[in-house]
């Protein structure tokens, strides 16, 4: 597992209880995206449309071993725990993006997944829904920032500007963008 100093994670100031905002590296093209299942499972088509999609915008995607999904997620929890550690500590991965939400990410979590993540560099996890449990817990634990955006199953495999698709120039500037400003029309 490789560690991250201030230069490469950039501190961009403090939590509520004082310690550390820890803030994933800027994606760009070329950058490893781990696909990764914390919740329910997804469909075939769906999902090869969302990794069509980021490859597309330039990304290298990493999926992983095929899942036999048990009723509501996509596999077991202890299944589902180990992709999501696995994703965490590749030092070749940049950035972890959910298949989708729906339900199970809760199950994930526990008072020792945070030490069993380490002093890894941070990284961007990037979903909604159910995945927003994992958000808040490495927010809460390790002070991790994350992205609420598109999945895989859920947004990018519409496409950009599409119905039930993503606005592309929003999810580029928020994984990329550095200075920490924006507009809206």
């Amino acid at each position: 597992a490789s560690t991250a100093s201030e230069s490469e994670i950039g501190t961009m100031g403090h939590s509520r209880d004082g310690a550390s905002v820890r803030k994933p590296k800027a994606l760009h093209a070329g950058s490893r995206l781990a696909v990764i299942a914390p919740a329910s499972p997804g469909h075939a088509e769906p999902e090869e449309r969302g990794v069509a999609e980021l490859q597309r915008l330039g990304f290298a995607v990493e999926r992983g071993d095929s899942r036999t999904s048990q009723g509501y997620f996509a596999a077991g929890t202890a299944e589902r725990r180990a992709e999501l550690l696995q994703a965490l500590r590749d030092p070749k991965v940049d950035a972890l993006i959910s298949l989708r939400g729906g339900y199970g990410s809760n199950y994930l979590l526990n008072e020792s997944l945070a030490g069993e993540i380490g002093g890894v560099a941070p990284k961007c996890l990037i979903g909604f829904s159910d995945i927003t449990s994992l958000q808040i817990f490495l927010w809460q634990k390790l002070g991790w920032t994350s992205i609420y955006g598109p999945m895989v199953a859920a947004g990018l495999d519409a496409g950009s500007g599409a119905d039930k698709g993503y606005d592309e120039a929003s999810f580029r500037s928020a994984i990329s963008k550095t200075d920490g400003s924006w507009s809206m029309s």
